[in-house]
């Protein structure tokens, strides 16, 4: 009997887990799980109460690979002091933030937030909060479509998830992207004619029209992408498959899959400017660069703590650690360490570059930094 309840417990656990997508609470299945399979032999219980209470573990530790593959657990907090070269904080953007994007004249920025399930506004003219709009719980990536006048928001659940369309002047929802399921990450073609949006449920990469979002064509990639990135030029799409340790290169016009590169756990993607290089973090917390005309690694991938938001502007990347509570700063051409921009409890989990150099970093503090990634004079 005892072990059935603590059994109950630890289903009771998994359950509040997936629903908070509490990093605290999903690892306790794990335990309660182990400790009511061990009672339940020590107490003579029949196979069917130890099955039941294996499930239990397996269920556990399922709800955790799920929070740690889909980054959306909170980060722990660091106590580390702030780097004084965050000139600006504004706050109100949403509770555990998980994107960040820039108009195409950088005067706005999009937050996107997990747990508040919104959209911030954010006017960087005058660094305040222009509108919170309420896209779902579970929002995840952003993309401003061209000419900036709407914004896609990938909304990301365990057996769903939808892609949102909002009007950020408007600041509500005026439709979603049906034919795409489970929607995670998006690029825009350098023409701005189109749109791509990876699909984590049918392990497909989406291409839409941009101006009326209406499917266009598709193709089945590696399990489970995440991430979607174009070259310079729009005649390659990069894709990271996470389960698959894989990223696809496609050619665009086709959407054929011309080339794959093994790479453990891929994340998040970037291109430098000429689309010769492309950065990919790792579930395990590096940094690796491929030679894109060769698809081999370009060099010795950087060591991190965590995978958190990346971008490459200026002969730099910039990796979120959230873990650390920093943005580690890298030469892009050798991943070289530069620098490392202490946020401390703020968790920096993403970022975007601005036409004028200056990060814009979401935490898990609910707040948007905005740094001078330079160190100023006299300092």
């Amino acid at each position: 009997m005892l072990a059935n309840v603590i059994g109950m417990i630890a289903l009771g656990f998994i359950l509040l887990g997936l629903l908070t997508r509490s990093g605290l609470l999903i690892p306790l299945p794990l335990l309660s799980g182990v400790a009511s399979a061990g009672l339940a032999y020590q107490l003579g219980s029949g196979p069917v109460v130890v099955t039941l209470d294996a499930v239990a573990v397996v269920l556990g530790a399922g709800a955790y690979l799920w929070a740690l593959r889909l980054r959306t657990r909170r980060q722990r907090p660091d106590p580390m002091p702030v780097t004084r070269r965050v000139i600006a904080s504004i706050t109100g953007v949403g509770d555990n933030p998980q994107s960040v994007a820039l108009s195409p004249d950088g005067r706005s920025a999009y937050v996107g937030a997990n747990d508040s399930g919104t959209l911030a506004v954010v006017d960087l003219d005058i660094r305040e909060v222009r509108a919170l709009v309420p896209v779902g719980r579970g929002a995840a990536d952003l993309l401003v479509l061209p000419g900036g006048e709407r914004v896609l928001v990938a909304i990301v659940k365990l057996l769903g998830g939808r892609l949102v369309i909002v009007d950020p002047a408007a600041g509500q929802v005026t439709g979603t992207v049906a034919e795409v399921r489970q929607p995670r990450g998006m690029a825009a073609s350098p023409d701005g004619r189109s749109v791509y949006v990876t699909s984590m449920a049918d392990h497909k990469l989406w291409r839409l029209d941009a101006r009326t979002l209406e499917v266009t064509g598709s193709a089945t990639v590696g399990k489970r992408p995440v991430s979607v990135a174009a070259s310079p030029d729009g005649a390659k799409l990069y894709v990271a498959n996470f389960w698959s340790d894989s990223v696809s290169v496609l050619d665009a016009a086709t959407l054929e899959t011309t080339a794959t590169f093994p790479t453990r756990g891929p994340g998040n993607l970037a291109l430098d400017g000429r689309g010769e290089r492309l950065y990919v973090t790792g579930v395990d917390g590096t940094l690796g660069t491929f030679d894109t005309a060769t698809g081999q690694p370009a060099g010795a991938p950087a060591k991190g703590d965590s995978e958190g938001g990346l971008a490459v502007a200026n002969g730099f990347c910039y990796v979120a650690d959230p873990w650390a509570g920093m943005v580690r700063v890298y030469e892009a051409d050798r991943l070289y360490w530069r620098d490392e921009l202490v946020l401390g409890g703020r968790a920096p989990i993403a970022l975007a570059v601005g036409p004028d150099g200056l990060l814009y970093v979401a935490g898990q503090a609910g707040r948007l930094d905005v740094v001078r990634p330079e160190q100023p004079s006299g300092g």
